[in-house]
């Protein structure tokens, strides 16, 4: 082999063990950036994760439940309510102060307990029969507005018979204010909300048996209740006592209405 011949074969040697070295530097270098991307990916969704948990932690609990008890020899009255974390908002003392002067003072809940006469139909027991007050609540909505309901059982000398009640509380917590029908739904848009309310039983009543002997409301009536809703992103539900909408025994209390129905009466 001549000199000339064996330079050429040697340069091409030396050409490919050249490109062939780059190709293994460029596979294991992508390997490895892919590897740690991966892994700062994890570690950026666990981090993500982790501050929304923790935020919809703090957001539950700015809400508590709390109980007060207490039994005589002829009423018991058993609470669970709510409570705002006043540690969170010192404005929240307002709502806390409410369910307190309202509910939980000892004379306003044994007067309550025992003498109440709202209910508008006759249950076939007197008032001072009523010997069990029970409230408990449910929260409807947690974002813009906390929108909570209580629900107040009376319980009767005969166990088998009991009678509802029920009180929606919509509280701002940015402001720190109550909500009602006016600070939400248009001025004078009463009688349209009513048709809707009405409409909506009327359905009710050809689809859902409990719902079967349920009547039209009135506006009077409506007017009475009007604040007495609960609302989220996609609905208000509009809570009514025994016999305001139907008979006691068919455990029918509630007309809920989806919010584009109604769109056109919000503020």
């Amino acid at each position: 082999m001549t000199t000339r011949s064996y330079f050429t074969l040697s340069l091409s040697l030396v050409l490919l063990l050249f490109v062939g070295s780059c190709k293994r530097e460029k596979s294991t270098f992508s390997g490895q950036d892919l590897t740690s991307n991966q892994t700062n990916e994890q570690i950026n969704t666990a981090s993500i994760l982790g501050s929304l948990e923790k935020e919809k932690k703090t957001t539950e609990e700015i809400i508590m439940t709390k109980s007060y008890y207490k039994k005589e020899k002829n009423y018991i009255i058993d609470y669970k309510y709510p409570y705002l974390d006043i540690s969170s908002n010192p404005s929240f003392k307002k709502f806390n102060d409410f369910i307190s002067n309202n509910y939980l003072s000892t004379n306003v809940s044994v007067k309550n307990t025992l003498n109440e006469t709202k209910l508008q139909c006759n249950l076939g027991y007197t008032p001072s029969e009523r010997h069990k007050r029970l409230i408990n609540y449910k929260i409807y909505s947690q974002e813009n507005i906390f929108s909570i309901l209580l629900y107040k059982a009376n319980h009767y000398i005969d166990d088998n018979q009991s009678s509802y009640m029920f009180k929606a509380l919509n509280f701002d917590p940015k402001k720190a204010e109550f909500i009602n029908y006016n600070n939400i739904f248009k001025n004078g848009s009463e009688i349209d909300m009513l048709n809707a309310v009405n409409k909506t039983l009327t359905k009710y009543k050809k689809s859902e048996p409990q719902y079967e002997e349920c009547w039209q409301l009135d506006l009077d009536t409506f007017q009475q209740y009007k604040n007495n809703f609960v609302i989220n992103e996609n609905t208000v539900k509009f809570y009514f006592d025994d016999c305001v909408i139907c008979p006691f025994y068919s455990g029918s209390y509630a007309v809920e209405i989806p919010r584009s129905k109604i769109s056109n009466l919000f503020l």
